[in-house]
């Protein structure tokens, strides 16, 4: 939100030396999706390129020497990666939402029993992080990516009693193999994009679009929340990830966001509208951090339908007049 305030003070400032107060300029759809895709989309793609390799290591470190110690590393691993997917993940546009990354993320794993009977089928040979995607991208949905980790890490059966079994160790290793060069993969697709977009006039258009798409669609997402849900493991690390994710596409992190955006066309009651919103979505978040309960997990709920229906009518409403 940095512009928009400097280009209030230099009004302030020009209204000191003029009988007329200058109005500020509008920020232009290009400034608000260039600023998006690097001051918010380009760090959150890096931060989950950082966790994706450490998971791998970490995987790797306990196959090579199965401990109590190197799983909470690799369970602390998963942990970092799931918490900045949910970031993304919550409202992914551009390359962020294509398949081959997506999958790698958000279709739930098959049971311990199949992934093991999986694993006695994968490539024998030792695979580099290419060779390792290549093939992941082969495996049938429910049998590949983060989930698939998760399901083994943080299994009932003790993991590392688990782990022992077939080649299912190897098997998770390959899975973080295949998500950090997607990873990686996505890292360049944004980079091309963005180096991209500073030249095609067409495009920022088309991300705008997309980008109050992705917030409408994220906010509905965690309106669905539902009470029963706060059971489910690793819930309010999700839900606050996703809070967070959400929170900084719409106010540019560093950059200029939807705030500045609305302020420099006047809109200063949607802004207003959908700070108090957002502020008590965090607030909710926050509550069910502290209390994992079915009530605080309803009060995320209302929060983000509240936050979506301002964004829906007074949001959209207000940009299609400018």
């Amino acid at each position: 939100m940095k512009k928009y305030a400097l280009l209030v003070m230099s009004a302030w400032i020009g209204s000191a030396l003029a009988t007329n107060t200058p109005t500020p300029n509008k920020v232009s759809t290009p400034e608000l999706t260039l600023s998006i895709m690097n001051q918010v989309i380009a760090p959150q793609v890096q931060a989950l390129q950082t966790a994706a390799n450490e998971l791998n290591q970490n995987t790797a470190a306990l196959c090579q020497q199965p401990s109590e110690a190197n799983l909470q590393q690799a369970q602390q691993a998963y942990l970092r990666t799931f918490s900045a997917w949910q970031q993304i993940g919550i409202a992914p546009i551009g390359p962020s939402k294509q398949q081959p990354t997506s999958r790698l993320f958000e279709i739930p794993a098959q049971s311990t029993t199949e992934l093991a009977r999986q694993s006695l089928t994968m490539p024998t040979q030792p695979m580099s992080d290419g060779e390792a995607h290549y093939y992941g991208q082969q495996l049938a949905d429910g049998y590949l990516g983060l989930p698939v980790i998760a399901a083994v890490l943080f299994n009932d059966t003790p993991p590392l009693t688990l782990l022992q079994q077939d080649s299912l160790c190897a098997y998770v290793n390959w899975q973080a193999k295949t998500i950090s060069r997607q990873v990686t993969i996505l890292k360049y697709e944004w980079q091309g994009l963005i180096r991209g977009a500073a030249y095609d006039i067409s495009y920022p258009g088309q991300l705008m679009t997309e980008y109050l798409k992705a917030l409408e669609a994220g906010s509905q997402r965690l309106a669905s929340f539902k009470p029963q849900d706060s059971a489910k493991p690793h819930i309010t690390q999700e839900i606050n990830a996703n809070i967070a994710g959400l929170s900084t596409l719409i106010t540019g992190a560093k950059g200029i966001g939807l705030d500045d955006y609305l302020l420099s066309r006047q809109h200063q009651k949607q802004w207003k509208k959908t700070q108090q919103q957002l502020s008590k979505l965090q607030q909710a978040g926050q509550q069910l951090a502290q209390h994992n309960s079915e009530r605080n997990a309803k009060q995320v709920s209302v929060a983000a339908q509240l936050l979506n229906d301002t964004l829906r009518t007074d949001v959209a409403t207000a940009l299609r007049r400018n």
